[in-house]
């Protein structure tokens, strides 16, 4: 399996959504969380392009959970997963908002 369709094929909605869930997501994203927590310099504008860099992985693995959520055996959780999904893309601009300016969700 080549490393493009590795990364295509959750996005056109082939790999199996238990995958996208356990592979992508929690494998993926903690292999990106230890490599920042190590890499993680002191500059406030490295800080933010690791910011970004987490958004867009997040956008990803979003999009991708959204189109293989058919892929699950349950039509009620598919529908779920996709609310969820749309739910969270809906709520990217707002924390790519909060990164890039400084600012926190809570006023600090």
């Amino acid at each position: 399996m080549s490393v493009l369709r590795i990364i295509t094929d959750p996005l056109r909605g082939v790999t199996p959504l238990w995958k996208v869930a356990v592979l992508y997501s929690i494998v993926g994203g903690g292999i990106l969380g230890l490599f920042m927590h190590i890499a993680m310099p002191a500059e406030p504008s490295a800080s933010r392009i690791y910011g970004l860099v987490s958004l867009m992985f997040g956008a990803y693995i979003t999009i991708a959970t959204y189109r293989c959520a058919g892929n699950c055996g349950s039509p009620e959780l598919a529908r779920l997963v996709r609310l969820c999904a749309g739910l969270s893309l809906a709520l990217l601009p707002f924390m790519a908002y909060l990164l890039v300016t400084g600012r926190t969700a809570f006023g600090t």
